[in-house]
């Protein structure tokens, strides 16, 4: 799942079809509606949208759009996904090594991640019992629901195919563990510009469950 988001006056949001996406931006307004602010927001372009002034349409529509945006990213970021602030931006042995010894905290307890994640990675059956995300994280349930290559949850770094990847863990403790794993073109031109998946693990009655997911690119 990618999560992208056109700057406001890009031209894709002018021309013959405004009426229709301006139709549809009011209706994505209204269902995310997590707070008194967006609601307020919703109201006002919806005045933005049936004002027949040109130059105040646009004005309006793209400081509402502008404003909303960056509430919803500021509520996505701070209700959801804090817990990858910390996520590094390459491969980092030092992580490794913890998760690979018997002795660190996140292995102690009946079940060691360590013995938890090859089982979690490969086995589609016992995954699915340890896929524990919260009814409200629709970000999170999407994203699990379409993932496919469990495979990757596997620190290393390489190329492969014309892309440079890396998966690290990082906020290590005895009842968390995140792991971020990022590809990128070798060719800096290419046309695309990479991608990156996020993850987090937390030990829940003992167990360790997969709770959050976060796409992007």
């Amino acid at each position: 799942m990618a999560i992208l988001l056109r700057p406001v006056g890009h031209p894709a949001l002018r021309g013959r079809c405004d009426a229709l996406k301006e139709s549809v931006l009011i209706v994505v307004l209204t269902l995310f509606n997590y707070s008194g602010g967006v609601k307020f927001l919703s109201h006002l372009l919806i005045f933005a949208t049936v004002n027949h002034s040109k130059t105040n349409r646009y004005f309006m529509k793209n400081l509402v759009l502008t404003l909303f945006l960056t509430l919803f990213a500021f509520n996505l970021y701070a209700d959801d996904f804090s817990w990858w602030e910390g996520a590094p931006d390459k491969y980092q042995p030092s992580t490794t090594k913890v998760i690979v010894t018997r002795t660190s905290p996140c292995n102690q307890g009946d079940e060691a991640f360590m013995d938890f994640i090859p089982k979690f990675r490969t086995n589609k059956a016992f995954r699915n019992s340890r896929i524990k995300i919260a009814a409200e994280d629709e970000i999170s349930k999407m994203a699990a629901d379409c993932f496919e290559n469990w495979h990757i949850i596997k620190a290393g770094k390489g190329v492969s195919d014309g892309e440079r990847y890396y998966g690290t863990w990082f906020n290590i403790s005895a009842d968390q563990v995140c792991f971020a794993y990022s590809t990128s073109p070798v060719d800096p031109n290419a046309p695309w510009g990479g991608s990156g998946a996020y993850f987090r693990f937390q030990r829940i009655d003992g167990q360790w469950y997969l709770t959050s997911v976060l796409m992007v690119g």
